[in-house]
C-alpha cells in the first residue's frame, strides 16, 4: 500500500495469497490471481468470495473460467506452463551415459510424491507391486527422481529394495524421463510431465484415514489424473484410495510393461489431453503476462479493489 504498485499478481498458495488479496481489498491496487484454485474440485463456494477482492483470475484449464465468470470475476484461460517445463526435451541417452545404464536395460520410473507421507505410504506398496509382477524382476532398473523435500526418506526407504536403483536429482530428471519405458506415480503435476515426455504410466495415490474420509466429503470428480479429467476417459490407469493395492496396480503396470500396443495407445491420448492445455501460438507464460498487463491499462473505476 505504501509502494502503490500498477497491479499485485499472487502466484499459487491461496491459502497465502488469497489472504493478501483480502488485505488489498478497497486499496485501489488491482490484484491478479495465477493458477486459478481447483473450484470446479472443491470449494466451489470460494469462486464467489473470490469475485469480492481480485480483479482477475488466470486459469491453466480451458474449462475453468465458467467457473469464476459466472460470479463476475473475469478469467482468462492462458494455458499450462508445463508445456514450457521442457520435460519432452531430455535425452535418453545422455540419461544411460551419465548413470552408466546399459542399453539392454529396461528402466521404471518410481515417483512416489513429495511429502512425508506420501512416500511413507506409496513405497512399500509400489515395492509390493514390482514383487508381484514377474516381468519386473529381471533386466529391469528403477529410475527415482527426487524431491529435495524427501530425499533421504526415499534413499532410506528403498536401501533394502533387490533391483538396482539410479537416484537422479532435478538437473537429470527430464534426461531420465526420456529413458523410462514406463512409470507407476503418485497423482500430481509429474503426471503431466510423464505425459509430455511420452512415459506410459500408472497413477496411484492413497491417503491416511482421516484425510480420505474428508476428501470424499468435499471433492466430487469422475478421475484425479489431468489427462483423465481433460479427456473425460480413464487414459491413465487410476489405483487410488482402497483400490490402491499391490494386486490391483500390477496388473495395470504388467501390462503396460508387456504390452506395446496399450503404451501406444495410452501415449498417442496424451498428445491430445496436452493440446488442450495450450492456448494457442503464443507461449503461455506471455499469455500470462499479457493478461497482466490488459488489467493494467483497465481504468482505475474497473477495479474491484477500487470499491470499499
Amino acid at each position: 500500500k505504501e509502494v502503490r504498485p500498477d497491479v499485485v499478481v499472487t502466484i499459487d498458495s491461496p491459502g497465502f495469497c488469497l489472504r493478501v488479496a483480502k488485505k488489498l481489498k478497497g486499496s485501489g491496487i488491482p490484484v491478479v490471481h495465477y493458477v486459478a484454485p481447483s473450484v470446479w474440485a472443491w470449494k466451489s463456494w470460494r469462486a464467489k468470495q473470490m469475485s469480492g477482492y481480485l480483479d482477475k483470475v488466470l486459469a491453466l484449464l480451458h474449462f475453468e473460467p465458467p467457473f469464476f465468470e459466472k460470479h463476475g470475476l473475469p478469467c482468462e484461460f492462458v494455458g499450462h506452463p508445463v508445456l514450457e517445463s521442457g520435460a519432452n526435451k531430455g535425452s535418453a541417452e545422455l540419461f544411460r551415459k551419465n548413470f552408466n545404464v546399459a542399453a539392454s536395460r529396461r528402466l521404471l520410473g518410481v515417483m512416489p510424491g513429495s511429502r512425508r507421507g506420501e512416500v511413507t505410504r506409496h513405497l512399500p506398496i509400489i515395492k509390493e507391486t514390482l514383487e508381484a509382477t514377474a516381468d519386473l524382476q529381471d533386466n529391469t532398473d528403477l529410475v527415482v527422481p527426487l524431491a529435495e523435500s524427501v530425499e533421504g526418506l526415499v534413499r532410506d526407504e528403498m536401501s533394502g529394495w533387490r533391483h538396482t536403483v539410479h537416484f537422479v536429482s532435478e538437473e537429470h530428471k527430464y534426461d531420465a524421463f526420456a529413458a523410462m519405458d514406463a512409470a507407476v506415480a503418485a497423482s500430481g503435476t509429474v503426471s503431466l510431465e510423464l505425459a509430455l515426455a511420452k512415459v506410459p504410466f500408472v497413477t496411484i495415490y492413497k491417503m491416511s484415514p482421516l484425510s480420505d474420509y474428508l476428501a470424499r466429503r468435499v471433492v466430487e470428480l469422475k478421475y484425479v489424473n489431468l489427462i483423465n479429467i481433460l479427456l473425460d476417459e480413464e487414459v491413465v490407469p487410476e489405483l487410488l484410495l482402497e483400490s490402491c493395492l499391490a494386486n490391483l496396480i500390477a496388473p495395470k503396470l504388467h501390462s503396460l510393461w508387456t504390452d506395446d500396443t496399450v503404451r501406444q495407445q495410452q501415449t498417442a491420448k496424451f498428445q491430445d489431453a496436452l493440446k488442450m492445455l495450450g492456448a494457442g501460438d503464443t507461449l503461455q507464460s506471455h499469455r500470462a503476462a499479457q493478461a497482466v498487463l490488459d488489467v493494467v491499462r483497465q481504468p482505475a473505476t474497473l477495479s474491484s479493489n477500487s470499491k470499499p
